[in-house]
């Protein structure tokens, strides 16, 4: 028997004040698949991430998860595991406390040793968050994502910053991930990241889907596409 989508979106629509961040978004995440949700800054992506999160209203159309729940539903937030760029992690806190906490939220006591290792934080258990490296909060925040093991992870950009060898290592965790059976919504700049990953790929610009299909749907022209739009963001 399938299992229902992770997450529907009719018609989504959403603005700040009078810009137009979402402009009628259809789209529905498969469960046991990693979508890597691309676009330029600007194009409507954490906006999107964070309806799906509930933490915003939606405005116009409609979202659902897990086969009809609403984002705001207790019970889908405790099913969803979630990387954001702003993290608001207490950087006084220590690595295993941060997991400690974190796992009281999914009722996950530990020991958390595999979940150390995944993210390659053996050895920094009693180091303080804001005393660790760009790449290493960003491996904390990783596992704080995963702590749960959650039915759904949504990743925002969860290589940034980290060094090839580190890089490797979260893929290799997604891809464990998803072989145990969880979805993963993975936003990120990095085409050969969704050709690594992803079994899909939604592209996002200025609050429009340009492109949703598999990952080898992306041939050059969209990759072209893709990259002209990211330089003319940064630019």
């Amino acid at each position: 028997m399938s299992r229902p989508p992770v997450a529907t979106c009719s018609g989504v629509r959403h603005a700040y004040g009078k810009t137009l961040a979402l402009d009628g978004i259809d789209l529905v995440l498969a469960a046991g698949e990693v979508t890597a949700l691309l676009g330029p800054n600007g194009a409507g992506k954490t906006t999107l991430i964070h309806l799906l999160l509930g933490l915003l209203p939606v405005q116009a159309g409609a979202v659902r998860l897990f086969g009809g729940h609403a984002p705001s539903d207790p019970a889908c937030r405790r099913r969803i595991g979630t990387m954001l760029q702003s993290s608001g992690v207490q950087g006084n806190l220590e690595v295993r406390e941060l997991l400690q906490l974190f796992g009281s939220f999914y009722g996950a006591t530990g020991p958390f040793d595999a979940l150390l290792e995944e993210a390659r934080l053996q050895g920094l258990e009693r180091r303080r968050y804001d005393r660790l490296s760009g790449g290493q909060q960003q491996r904390v925040l990783y596992a704080l994502a995963a702590v749960g093991s959650p039915d759904w992870l949504i990743l925002d950009e969860p290589t940034t910053g980290l060094d090839p060898a580190a890089r490797r290592q979260v893929w290799r965790a997604i891809e464990a991930r998803r072989a145990a059976g969880a979805s993963i919504l993975l936003c990120t700049h990095f085409m050969d990241e969704a050709r690594q990953l992803a079994d899909r790929v939604v592209v996002l610009d200025q609050g429009r889907i340009l492109h949703q299909g598999p990952v080898d749907s992306v041939g050059d022209d969209l990759e072209e596409l893709f990259f002209s739009l990211t330089m003319e963001a940064v630019a």
